[in-house]
């Protein structure tokens, strides 16, 4: 389950497909495949009941939630959509099957649009018509480069990592037969680990914790300077990016918020701190602020204040289930 920890940010409005999610909305999942949404209500004492199951099977794998509803992956290669309809007792009805190839090992979701990513390198965008029968055309084909590693969607469009460390950005123009000529290339590091879309741009996290910013300006060429650097710190881990700003978890549980603020010369002060805990495993970062997934289960969800000294009070406590393995933040804009 530890793959599922990987958390997608969003930042694109819902289309007409979606469901009516408030803004600030996390969902979990799992290890039992059960996905639940938020209702944003706040734990009283140890009872956590703000939540609505949205579906019960087991062979859920991986979540992911765009500005309108949720998508789910499972172990067959099928991709769903929620039609926001939650669980009635054990029955689980409403969910829309947009594909079922076993080709298929990720999904990251942009507004109501969902993307995914084959093993093969295929890489393809919904055009939101779910199946008919066995039948799932509803996809337009992006690339079919077997470097791609990862994918991240935000802003409308679709970023890819290769093995290679190589950044690239979707410019929404579908394949021709097998020539995918629809990309422009961001970066060429090898040093590049993980990608976070969101606030306008793509952010990228290197080996040694150096976080990066898109200028959206292209490679010239093999000189890829569209970059901003936003911080150095060696104990990064992972970075989360929601419509408004960059948040980033250390592996002392620290999480911190940027200002934007890019880094002069050695020094990276651009930087808030709003957590301390050493429990933190995830963040997932929605509109205007960041949740949190604990080694326990537990869910918070970030208030925007910031740390005082070693006090770090601003948090809201969502759930307590230890059952969970993996959260995904709508912007609900």
């Amino acid at each position: 389950m530890a793959a599922m920890l990987a958390i997608t940010a969003l930042a694109v409005p819902a289309g007409p497909a979606a469901a009516a999610v408030p803004a600030n909305t996390v969902f979990q999942l799992h290890r039992d495949g059960s996905v639940w949404q938020s209702t944003g209500a706040i734990c009283n004492g140890s009872v956590c009941g703000g939540w609505l199951q949205l579906d019960n099977n087991p062979a859920t794998v991986a979540i992911s939630a765009g500005a309108g509803t949720v998508f789910q992956l499972r172990r067959d290669g099928s991709i769903l959509r929620s039609t926001g309809t939650p669980c009635s007792g054990s029955f689980c009805g409403g969910w829309q099957q947009l594909d079922n190839n076993p080709a298929t090992v990720a999904i990251s979701a942009s507004g109501s649009t969902v993307y995914q990513l084959h093993s093969t390198g295929g890489i393809w965008r919904s055009t939101g018509t779910p199946c008919s029968g066995g039948f799932c055309g509803g996809w337009q084909q992006l690339d079919n480069n077997p470097a791609a590693k990862a994918i991240r969607a935000g802003n409308g469009t679709v970023y890819q990592l290769h093995n290679t460390g190589a950044v690239w950005r979707s410019t929404g123009a579908v394949c021709n037969g097998s020539v995918c000529g629809g990309w422009t290339q961001l970066d060429n590091s090898a040093a590049t680990t993980a990608l976070a879309a969101g606030a306008g741009t793509v952010f990228q996290l290197r080996q040694g914790g150096s976080i990066l910013r898109s200028t959206g300006t292209p490679c010239s060429g093999s000189f890829c300077g569209g970059w901003q650097q936003l911080d150095n710190n060696a104990a990064a881990r992972s970075i989360s990016a929601g419509a408004g700003t960059l948040f980033q978890l250390h592996s002392t549980g620290g999480i911190w918020r940027s200002t934007g603020t890019p880094c002069s010369g050695g020094f990276c002060g651009g930087w808030q701190q709003l957590d301390n805990n050493p429990a933190a495993v995830a963040i997932a970062a929605s509109q205007s602020t960041v949740f949190q997934l604990h080694g326990t289960g537990a869910i918070w969800r970030s208030t925007g204040a910031v740390c005082n000294g070693s006090v770090c009070g601003g948090w809201q406590q969502l759930d307590n289930n230890p059952a969970t393995v993996a959260i995904s933040a709508s912007n609900g804009t």
